[in-house]
């Protein structure tokens, strides 16, 4: 109801400035109109104000929601040593976002280079390499969601990072098969 306040109100302006600029009235003299123009921008500008202000205010309603929620998700014990922990959660958070989407351009890079193939076998070996990738990707997106700015850290949030070790040997073993299918097709390096 607000924003329909609000922009009622900028309509409201704008008619009442063309009303002035081009239609002017009998019963009031162009001083009047001025100051009547002055007054009313005036209003509207409280109003851009207070809309500012309640903008505001959700903005931060909505975080400490967000801040209270984390806490009574919280199961169990908090870990000590919150700062630290958040520092640690949040470059392994980096990292793995970092590495999907390497994972992304490498889909990529090898999709469009399998245009270049000639020989069957080879294409088709490329589009297995393909799918073990896209595979290694939906792995990584589907056993693990980084946090955000999620407070507090807690036993459960690292346990599943923990147990991220054997989905991420389990990447790094795929894209090591990869590399041996297709050295004689694709350079090495690109992984």
């Amino acid at each position: 109801k607000g924003e329909s306040y609000f922009h009622r109100c900028q309509v409201e302006i704008t008619r009442l400035r063309f009303e002035i600029a081009m239609l002017g009235s009998q019963y009031m003299s162009q001083r009047e109109m001025a100051l009547m123009q002055g007054y009313s921008e005036h209003i509207f500008f409280v109003v851009c104000q207070q809309r500012s202000m309640i903008a505001g205010m959700i903005h931060s309603i909505g975080s400490i929601e967000l801040c209270v929620q984390s806490y009574e998700d919280v199961d169990g014990i908090i870990p000590m040593g919150q700062a630290s922990l958040r520092e640690f959660v949040t470059n392994f958070d980096e990292s793995i976002l970092s590495l999907v989407e390497t994972l992304h351009q490498l889909v990529l890079l090898i999709n469009e280079s399998s245009h270049l193939i000639t020989i069957d076998k080879d294409r088709a070996t490329v589009r297995d390499i393909i799918a073990r990738v896209k595979k290694c990707i939906f792995d990584l997106e589907r056993c693990y969601s980084p946090s955000g700015r999620k407070l507090p850290i807690t036993l459960c949030r690292l346990n599943t990072i923990d147990n991220m070790g054997s989905i991420l040997h389990e990447v790094k073993t795929n894209l090591l098969s990869c590399v041996k299918a297709c050295h004689n097709i694709l350079p090495t390096s690109i992984f």
